[in-house]
């Protein structure tokens, strides 16, 4: 079982924008679902990319997931090594934007070829200007869907989003609420979600070769170093507590010495939580 790998956990991550581009103690086992695990995992967690996780795309993946960056937070308060393993610069630069007109990144990807990968970038845009940067002259009137302008059956411009997928309708239409939302039709994918709302980086992985159901991390800035929670969803609580020695394992064996530092692993329901604290951030 390798969910704790740290190249897995915080590789996915780094693949994410590299895709848009082209000490240990344990806490007490909960048996029951009690009033913190209520809180964490019933859905009610503000989750950042929850409107853009189009159900009939993201619902196709049997191996990979979609992350969000909250990008003015990560520039402001992140390391940064850790803003440069991002590629944050590049992007704004093969997006022709300024990095400070971006407010967040959502990746989708497939390791499995299921769907095309996709991007979803918010912010303050030109939708023009834009249309005008990107066809550089070779479409005369673009198509169009809703406010969106479209280039080349896959590039989808508006003055606040745009849209990188041949699939952009159906993104659209769950970020407008007329389309299903993976988290409203998928109980897994909203607990899941919603134990990450509020960071300032954060992603759903499944892997079908791996005993888990759904791994959720949450990384926000601490300091110089960055906080990182993981959420390794189990099908019910047996499985995550026979799962939890053999985390506690992998997890030493990732996070100590220069790599970060282990503060708790516990098991609240049926999902083995991790907190720690990452200081090498070159993924």
């Amino acid at each position: 079982m390798a969910t704790l790998s740290r190249r897995r956990v915080l590789g996915a991550v780094a693949t994410g924008t590299a895709v848009g581009l082209a000490g240990c103690s344990d806490g007490d086992d909960a048996d029951g679902p009690g009033e913190e695990a209520t809180q964490q995992f019933d859905g009610s967690g503000e989750v950042g990319f929850e409107s853009w996780l189009a159900a009939d795309v993201v619902g196709e993946i049997d191996s990979g997931g979609a992350i969000y960056m909250d990008v003015p937070a990560i520039l402001d308060r992140w390391p940064e090594t850790a803003i440069e393993t991002l590629q944050l610069e590049q992007l704004g630069t093969d997006l022709r934007l300024d990095e400070d007109a971006i407010d967040e990144l959502i990746v989708v990807e497939a390791d499995d070829d299921a769907i095309d990968s996709a991007m979803v970038v918010t912010g303050s845009f030109d939708r023009d200007r834009l249309v005008d940067t990107f066809a550089q002259g070779t479409v005369e009137t673009p198509e169009t869907y809703g406010e969106y302008a479209v280039l080349f059956d896959g590039i989808a411009i508006s003055d606040e989003t745009i849209v990188m997928s041949d699939r952009y309708e159906s993104f659209v239409d769950a970020d407008r609420g007329d389309g299903d939302r993976l988290t409203d039709v998928d109980e897994g994918w909203r607990r899941a979600a919603s134990g990450v709302g509020g960071a300032e980086l954060a992603g759903v992985i499944v892997d079908p070769d791996e005993s888990y159901e759904r791994l959720a991390i949450s990384l926000s800035a601490d300091g110089e170093e960055l906080a990182l929670e993981i959420f390794v969803h189990y099908a019910d609580a047996e499985t995550a507590r026979a799962e939890k020695d053999e985390a506690e394992q992998e997890a030493e064996d990732e996070f100590v010495d220069e790599a970060g530092e282990i503060h708790e692993i516990r098991v609240v329901e049926n999902v083995v939580v991790v907190e720690a604290t990452v200081t090498d951030v070159d993924w």
